[in-house]
């Protein structure tokens, strides 16, 4: 029959340290308590017993003045989200490279003299429609595609590495009974600062080493016979200069930029503002990043040892004024591709893997969980006959 009245009994004593019990109360009152497999908010209902009474399962009530914070709903398995990561790294590049690399080789052909602009571009888009396999094997395509591959790779690696450390963080703190929200904030606050800064330096470092094997090898295929016989330190330097400023405004400041936007702005969705941000703001870079290229380029084709330091400086002030506008349109030209569309591309993609792998585990939990609660009702049945048989 059914368990009497206000009657309790403790059949199960918990060792588990996160406190993952649930309590398991029959229709005569009687209550005890069992391990919680199934961890959702709402109560998990169990068949009726034999006999004809029944069981339900809840959460038992937090204790008061405790917090609880739910981690991000993300992936846990991070294998899989960093090969995505580099798989869309290098799928991305590969849809832009070929303009990126038409463009590239066009700016430095400009500055050695040899080629106009539009000379050079016009000259290498006829090669890549004339012999498509010999552009895509050719060392310079190659060369700008390993860049590109490098630099989406290990920011999007890092961003994930950065995420799941957040992630497992989030599960411990869940786990939790006590932590202040005080000072809950502050770590949050530093932990995104040291995220940044790590993907900012990670992902700059693997960019300008790339970048500056690109361009030498560039300079040295398009450049002027009368170059420096190996490339300045200052040349370096300038170029290193504009990768740290190229990679800071396409995969750190497009996203500060549009929370600032959403925040301004409300009925502008988050979404929209990442987009308009992540075309917008590599672009506008490209004014500042552009003269500082060119002028690494500059003095690698001409050393101009023979003039004082005025007389150089002059003179190079006189060539970026020169050819200002079009290494500025020409780097516009290239970024738009490269972190414009080619950063927008990757949002999407990845965006898109990481909801693909989420519904996966969702799936594989819905149905670890089924078998969960099979072994729950088993051990709740156990228990009821068992009160059944004592009362008896």
């Amino acid at each position: 029959g059914n368990c009497k009245a206000n009657r309790k009994r403790e059949m199960m004593q918990s060792n588990n340290t996160e406190g993952r019990m649930v309590q398991a109360t029959a229709p005569g009152g009687a209550s005890f308590y069992a391990p919680m497999i199934n961890y959702s908010a709402q109560p998990m209902h169990v068949p009726p017993l034999k006999g004809g009474s029944s069981i339900s399962l809840r959460r038992r009530p937090q204790m008061k003045g405790a917090t609880s914070t739910q981690p991000p709903l993300v992936s846990s398995n991070l294998s899989e989200k960093l090969l995505g990561d580099v798989t869309i790294g290098c799928g991305v590049t590969l849809t832009v490279t070929p303009f990126l690399t038409i463009v590239d080789k066009a700016i430095v052909q400009t500055a050695a003299g040899t080629h106009s602009l539009y000379a050079s571009i016009a000259e290498s888009s006829l090669n890549m429609v004339r012999n498509p396999v010999a552009f895509v094997r050719n060392p310079a395509f190659l060369l700008m595609w390993s860049v590109y591959a490098a630099t989406y790779s290990t920011a999007n690696s890092l961003k994930t590495i950065m995420e799941h450390k957040d992630f497992v963080s989030s599960k411990q703190k869940e786990d939790q009974k006590w932590f202040a929200i005080s000072n809950e904030e502050k770590d949050k606050a530093s932990t995104k600062q040291t995220n940044t800064l790590s993907i900012l330096a990670g992902t700059t470092v693997v960019n300008s080493v790339a970048s500056l094997i690109k361009d030498r090898a560039y300079a040295k295929m398009f450049g002027t016979t009368g170059a420096a016989p190996s490339v300045p330190f200052i040349t370096m330097g300038l170029w290193a200069t504009r990768d740290c400023m190229v990679v800071y405004s396409s995969f750190i400041l497009p996203e500060r930029t549009s929370e600032w936007i959403h925040e301004m702005y409300p009925s502008i969705a988050l979404q929209d503002a990442k987009r308009a941000a992540q075309f917008t703001v590599p672009i506008l870079t490209q004014f500042v990043a552009g003269p500082i290229q060119l002028l690494g380029l500059d003095f690698y084709n001409r050393p101009l040892t023979n003039l004082s330091l005025y007389e150089a400086a002059t003179d190079r002030a006189r060539f970026l004024a020169r050819g200002f506008v079009s290494v500025v349109t020409a780097r516009i030209a290239r970024i738009a591709p490269g972190y414009g569309v080619g950063g927008v591309l990757n949002t999407q993609w990845r965006d898109g893997y990481r909801d693909y792998l989420i519904e996966k585990e969702m799936k594989g939990i819905m149905v670890d969980e089924t078998k969960g609660q099979r072994e729950t009702y088993r051990l709740v049945q156990h228990v009821a006959e068992r009160h059944q048989h004592n009362d008896g």
